[in-house]
């Protein structure tokens, strides 16, 4: 597993159940959460659409969400974001949230860590994490 699997199955698991960033005793996610702007655009639509109402997100209202901004929507399709959602979608198990939650919080840490210059390098690798030969 590395960190973009973890991501796949928060993003999808949030679009079948939102009300989990509801749970704010339990889990407490951000934007900083997630690595790339693709990622963070795709939270921040979940997010917001959570609290305009919406139940369940489909691909087509995160699209909607994020036309309203060129330069989201025009990174979303580059990156080909309906057939990552649609992916998230159907590779997510919400049952395994608190797993996969708290996998993405440790490479948040991380990521945090060595952007304030604290050598990391032993146990992450922001560029390829399994690459077992830097280990």
């Amino acid at each position: 597993m590395n960190e973009q699997s973890d991501i796949v199955q928060i993003i999808g698991s949030l679009m079948k159940k939102p009300s989990l960033l509801s749970q704010t005793d339990k889990y407490s996610l951000s934007i900083s959460d997630f690595p790339t702007r693709f990622f963070r655009y795709i939270f921040d639509a979940i997010q917001g659409l959570y609290s305009s109402g919406v139940a369940q997100v489909q691909p087509i209202d995160v699209e909607n969400y994020l036309s309203v901004n060129n330069s989201a929507i025009s990174h979303y399709n580059d990156n080909n974001g309906r057939e990552f959602l649609n992916d998230a979608i159907e590779l997510s198990d919400e049952r395994n949230f608190d797993y996969y939650y708290n996998r993405l919080k440790k490479f948040t840490l991380l990521r945090a860590y060595d952007n304030c210059g604290i050598d990391v390098s032993d146990i992450y690798d922001a560029d390829n994490i399994l690459d077992t030969k830097k280990k």
